[in-house]
């Protein structure tokens, strides 16, 4: 029985040779993109490792880490205390990694500040800037200005309003003079 199976596999697997196991040939290493291993037992990771590959990529986002910064190995591993709003590369990184590598540096984490807060999403009516058009989506939306309101733009405000009341915001599209001729 093949002891690189029988660890993950358990009993679920045929009798075979080590040198020929089927999973551990099909095993991809990311580092050094060749099949025989997984990343975490590549030899070739030891030579180019940064200490940016150990954290995982969910976080490397969400902290704007675009860095490469090699890792300094030491005899006695690092103590890095796990806060809400990190100080260090290092405090990212799993602790397995950690005592693997015998990681104890303390590399500065500096956050990517965004460049700007996104305002909060709000709805919008996209419509051509055209009183029978936006007559057309009123009266689809069965909601029409009083007979009594004989303004030039009382489609537009009544869209407003109702627009408004509804949490929604309006985007007037412009259109050229040839197209408005067209529109019936």
């Amino acid at each position: 029985m093949c002891d690189y199976c029988k660890e993950i596999l358990g009993s679920c697997t045929s009798s075979h040779d080590s040198n020929k196991c089927p999973l551990k040939r099909a095993s991809f290493c990311l580092n050094c993109q060749n099949y025989g291993h997984v990343d975490s037992e590549c030899v070739e990771l030891e030579d180019y490792l940064e200490l940016e590959q150990l954290i995982p990529s969910k976080l490397l986002i969400e902290c704007g880490i675009k860095t490469h910064t090699p890792v300094v190995k030491s005899s006695t591993v690092g103590v890095y205390e796990k806060k809400e709003a990190p100080e260090f590369i290092e405090e990212l990184i799993p602790e397995f990694y950690l005592k693997k590598y015998k990681i104890s540096s303390r590399t500065p984490l500096i956050a990517v500040k965004k460049l700007y807060e996104p305002l909060p999403m709000k709805p919008v009516i996209d419509i051509l800037d055209n009183p029978k058009v936006i007559r057309d989506y009123l009266k689809a939306c069965n909601s029409m200005p009083k007979k009594q309101d004989r303004s030039k733009d009382k489609y537009k405000v009544h869209l407003n309003k109702i627009a408004s009341k509804a949490g929604y915001a309006v985007e007037y599209i412009p259109i050229s003079e040839p197209e408005q001729n067209r529109i019936v």
